[in-house]
């Protein structure tokens, strides 16, 4: 809603915003030459390979699908940058926590997907962007809406109780580097 409503009226007349299933896309074969995703990859353990095979099949040869995704790497990092916080607790879901691994993928892994599905000419651009937060975590919105729910999932029954940790012992702001990549790849 937000993006259609900042359109100019010629971009509305171009650009059809539609949100459907991604494991059943009721488009055409060929009916697009661009797609553009913005993934929620930790909801696609598992289908990755078929969602992409769905894209591209909606792609016009040579079209092409640009995908923004977080990568691995932010997650690593994020949970390196607050382990010390989470260890020096004693309860066993902050330890636990850290032991979880994410579903998220590396840039070479979405490439890989990509090359999988029937993708030609993959190729990715990776940037990194550090954010600085700081006490208290809970009011960091950015970390709490996106780059938390990232790590411990959208629905993590934790989420709040590793909050509360965070807000208790954080006192100086940290640094948590972001890693993401755009994957672009052509229908051959």
């Amino acid at each position: 809603n937000n993006f259609h409503q900042e359109m100019t009226p010629s971009q509305r007349n171009a650009i059809f915003l539609r949100k459907e299933s991604a494991t059943r896309l009721p488009f055409a074969e060929g009916a697009f030459d661009l797609a553009w995703a913005s993934l929620a990859t930790h909801r696609l353990e598992g289908e990755r390979k078929h969602v992409l095979r769905q894209v591209i099949r909606t792609l016009r040869p040579p079209g092409q699908l640009l995908i923004a995704t977080p990568l691995r790497e932010t997650v690593v990092e994020l949970r390196s940058a607050i382990t010390s916080i989470l260890q020096s607790d004693g309860e066993s879901s902050g330890r636990a926590l850290l032991e979880e691994d994410t579903s998220l993928a590396s840039a070479d892994e979405w490439q890989d997907a990509c090359k999988k599905a029937g993708a030609v000419e993959v190729g990715v651009t990776r940037a990194q962007i550090t954010i600085r937060l700081s006490a208290p975590m809970a009011e960091q919105r950015l970390f709490v809406d996106h780059v938390l729910p990232l790590w411990l999932g959208a629905e993590n029954p934790y989420q709040k109780q590793v909050l509360s940790q965070l807000d208790e012992q954080v006192t100086s702001p940290a640094d948590i580097p972001l890693h993401i990549a755009c994957v672009y790849a052509r229908r051959g």
